[in-house]
Formats: structure tokens, C-alpha cells, sequence
């Protein structure tokens, strides 16, 4: 999680691999979904689905912040 909003995964050498901008605020859970996507809350009010690529699959609005997200 981050204070960015951004997500971030990383090589095995310790080096940012993929960046997914996205959330206007802090990102405050993640998890990964059965078929390998990144799900995402944040306290901008949103829940994202993100393709491991990086590409933004999904965006529901939520009408208050969200600490957690489970699959």
C-alpha cells in the first residue's frame, strides 16, 4: 500500500517493475483475484481492478473511503 496512490511491483533485484497511477489518494489495501488481477482500495473512495500489466480493468466508486478489500 501506499501514501502515493500509486501501486508498484518489483523485479527480484529490488527495482520497480510496473507503476499503477491511478488513485487520487492513499492506496490502503490490495489483493490479487483468482485470475491474477491487482484489486485495489484506496481512501479516494474507489475500488480498481488493475490487468498485472498496469492497465486499469475496473473502477467502482464507493460513497466513503474503504480500508480493506477481500476477494
Amino acid at each position: 500500500c501506499s501514501l502515493d496512490g500509486t501501486i508498484r511491483t518489483w523485479k527480484k533485484d529490488g527495482t520497480s517493475d510496473v507503476i499503477f497511477n491511478g488513485h487520487t489518494d492513499e492506496v490502503t489495501s490490495i489483493c490479487i483475484s483468482n485470475d491474477n488481477n491487482i484489486i485495489s482500495c484506496s481512501h479516494d473512495c474507489t475500488v480498481r481492478v488493475w490487468a498485472k500489466e498496469g492497465k486499469q480493468v475496473l473502477v467502482i466508486k464507493a460513497p466513503d473511503w474503504l480500508d480493506v478489500v477481500k476477494v
